[in-house]
């Protein structure tokens, strides 16, 4: 049995109405009538938008040009010194939303930025930065609102195209986030950020060749980025390519010797090549950097126990426990070493704890069922629940009794247990 690896309108159509332009849709009236030449029309169309958007930067400068083409050259320079007044203005706001962002002062930094695009709604920047502000927040749905936003007034602006993906990556749409970052690298084809973000979209859709790929070409652009290559160890790891997977860790310790979690990654590529006592050095040296990271201790449990050395395995399945006493895969790989151990009944008690966390784990159900029949060697008799039989992997014991020798009434307490996490 294998020690469990670890490593995202209302209106009626019976009553017609006369049809409510917005705003947007005035200023494109307008800017239609102005390119044929039709200028009393723009400036009509644009003095309807302003009704509805008093301070719409786009509409007053329409205006603008539409009473300079009339000559009502007064008029002109009037709008013409609220479209400038409005854009200094819009540009404070955003200076000061980008200063309450660097001090971390989130919710300044969103009225900033939102009083910068009501002056100028057209002002891309201001949106990227109010996104990048509801980012932080992990207001994660409402910050892609507004990177659309921004695209839709500039749908070349790279920066919004990585921001929605990185957004995207973050809600686990992978697909979507891979789409956002080749956009982006459409118009700014030497971005390092964008290949490596768009290989952790890649390596989370397991397409483990091309997010290798993606990594690379970021190692071409910036080759001073350990994460770069901490992942493109990753993805050698998914590609079973463990010996290629070892160098690009050792090129990101060179890069950055006291993170974490590329220990990590060069643990599980030693332990990919059955170098289990040196994947044990590499896991406890990242315990001494990070003693309460229970991935460490997961995976220095995972190298003794392909070291053969179960007892030691255990203790550290109990390390793990008490850092995280609510992650049900502790207590599956504590119930794996106690299988090993042919200690079945506490085997099943482990199980038992970690599908009461996860209910929905069919491989510690299994594990589960395994157990149990473990017990087959001890006295008296008990039926074999249902679901344990069908969720079985080993098909080999017949669904009939299983003896037992002793204990019977503490035995006959286990399968009540198991007969209820089966029916839960």
């Amino acid at each position: 049995m294998n020690f469990g690896d670890v490593e995202y309108n209302n209106d009626s159509i019976n009553s017609p109405q006369e049809f409510r332009k917005t705003s947007d849709q005035w200023i494109s009236e307008g800017d239609a009538h102005y390119r044929s030449g039709w200028y009393q029309a723009a400036l009509d169309a644009y003095e309807h938008a302003l009704r509805l958007t008093p301070e719409n930067m786009y509409a007053q400068q329409g205006k603008s040009h539409a009473y300079a083409q009339v000559k009502q050259y007064e008029e002109a320079a009037t709008s013409h010194e609220q479209v400038a007044q409005l854009s200094h203005l819009a540009q404070e706001y955003y200076t000061s939303g980008n200063t309450f962002y660097r001090l971390g002062n989130y919710e300044e930094a969103i009225k900033a930025f939102k009083q910068a695009t009501a002056c100028a709604p057209g002002f891309a920047p201001a949106y990227q930065g109010l996104g990048n502000t509801l980012y932080r927040l992990k207001k994660y749905n409402d910050a892609l609102t507004i990177f659309d936003q921004a695209i839709r007034i500039d749908p070349n602006y790279a920066e919004a195209l990585y921001s929605r993906g990185v957004v995207l990556s973050t809600l686990k749409h992978y697909e979507e986030a891979v789409i956002a970052f080749d956009r982006m690298l459409q118009i700014s084809p030497y971005d390092a950020g964008a290949y490596y973000n768009k290989g952790i979209a890649l390596y989370g859709l397991k397409r483990y060749a091309e997010a290798l790929s993606a990594f690379e070409q970021a190692i071409r652009f910036a080759p001073n980025n350990a994460l770069t290559y901490h992942n493109k160890a990753k993805a050698l790891y998914g590609l079973k390519r463990y010996e290629e997977a070892l160098i690009a860790c050792e090129q990101a310790l060179r890069l950055a010797p006291t993170y974490v979690s590329i220990y990590n990654n060069k643990g599980n590529a030693l332990y990919g090549l059955k170098r289990y006592g040196e994947a044990l050095a590499a896991y406890e040296q990242a315990i001494q950097l990070s003693p309460q990271d229970v991935r460490t201790y997961y995976n220095k449990g995972k190298a003794l126990y392909g070291l053969k050395r179960y007892e030691e395995a255990l203790l550290v399945c109990e390390q793990a426990i008490r850092v995280a006493p609510r992650d049900a895969r502790a207590y599956y790989n504590k119930g794996n070493v106690l299988y090993r151990l042919k200690r079945y009944a506490e085997a099943m008690e482990a199980y038992e704890q970690s599908v009461r966390i996860d209910p929905t784990d069919v491989q510690t159900h299994r594990a589960l069922s395994k157990a149990f029949y473990g017990l087959k060697s001890v006295g008296g008799t008990s039926t074999v629940p249902e679901e344990v039989m069908r969720l079985n992997a080993v098909n080999s014991v017949p669904a009939s009794t299983i003896k037992m020798k002793q204990h019977g009434q503490f035995f006959a307490s286990l399968k009540r247990v198991i007969t209820r996490v089966f029916h839960l």
